[in-house]
């Protein structure tokens, strides 16, 4: 016989083992943007917000749970516009039970879709590998910003980059201070939809249910740096935590999130570690919780 014919048999439909689970559920995840990235926002502290670029690799959507039977997810990310309202696909999972909704903010690869509006152009920025305080070996950036606040004839810019090669975002709960969130899983189709919130940087307190912004300390910080007019992660650095008079519930990320004593030694590790969390939620304000760790530098970032 040859080899030919001997590698058809061997690969042939007949010889496949049949799948006699019942038909999952198709799960569509979606990625949905915000209006305030081009409408801007007011702090309470008076600044007027506005984003001029918000970028943010999100993606590998899977449904897990021990009551959960998972058929196939979606292993892969896409580069989202944080201005596009319109809720914008992930990916598609497939499983039946009781499952939970897990996604993942990194580091964009190669292979990254594009979402509405991002160019090749911003996807070889973003894959553009640097360092900064929180990251001493050369990494991509997972989320970028790029704006301006302004006060009083006062004007602030900003351009961060959170470089964090990959945040799980697990445990999610469609409200807050609500429990995890299962999916009842029973064949028919369900779509699962994830919110950015461009404003969560600038969060005063780390509990979601407090949404009170700010963007004093930013400025204060450029005031008390170079004084240039543009607010960078060096000199967010440069503020002690203790500076910023927190009071002691926002000094311990709440929501099990891996810590039981403070990790924020700067003002820049509020931001970067303590507020990266919120930038995402399941449903318009679910939290979903991060995995943390106090080290910092890393060559992975502070997560």
């Amino acid at each position: 016989m040859s080899r030919r014919w001997l590698l058809a048999l061997v690969f042939a439909p007949s010889c496949l083992p049949v799948d006699t689970r019942p038909p999952p559920s198709e799960v569509l995840v979606r990625f949905v943007g915000s209006a305030a990235v081009d409408k801007g926002l007011v702090t309470a502290d008076g600044w007027a917000l506005t984003f001029d670029e918000y970028l943010v690799s999100f993606g590998n959507p899977t449904l897990a749970g021990d009551g959960c039977n998972q058929y196939s997810d979606a292993g892969y990310r896409r580069i989202f516009d944080g201005r596009v309202v319109e809720p914008q696909k992930v990916g598609l999972g497939y499983a039946l039970g009781s499952c939970f909704a897990r996604g993942r903010l990194a580091n964009p690869n190669g292979d990254s879709l594009l979402g509405i509006n991002v160019t090749e152009a911003h996807k070889a920025f973003v894959r553009t590998p640097g360092v900064d305080a929180f990251n001493a070996e050369p990494a991509g950036t997972t989320v970028w910003v790029k704006g301006k606040a302004d006060k009083a004839g006062v004007t602030k810019t900003f351009a961060f980059a959170w470089r964090t090669r990959r945040v799980q975002l697990q445990d999610c709960a469609r409200t807050v201070s609500a429990r995890p969130s299962l999916s009842a899983l029973t064949g028919a189709p369900l779509t699962l939809d994830f919110h950015f919130h461009p404003e969560a940087p600038f969060r005063a307190h780390l509990d979601p249910a407090k949404p009170e912004l700010h963007f004093q300390p930013f400025a204060r910080a450029d005031d008390d740096g170079d004084k240039n007019g543009e607010v960078t992660l060096d000199e967010l650095v440069a503020v002690p935590i203790e500076k910023l008079g927190l009071p002691p519930d926002d000094l311990v990320p709440p929501n099990d999130a891996g810590v039981t004593t403070s990790p924020f030694k700067t003002f820049a590790d509020y931001v970067w570690v303590g507020m990266f969390p919120q930038l995402m939620t399941y449903g318009p304000e679910g939290p979903c919780q991060v995995p943390l760790t106090t080290n910092r530098p890393g060559g992975g970032g502070p997560f």
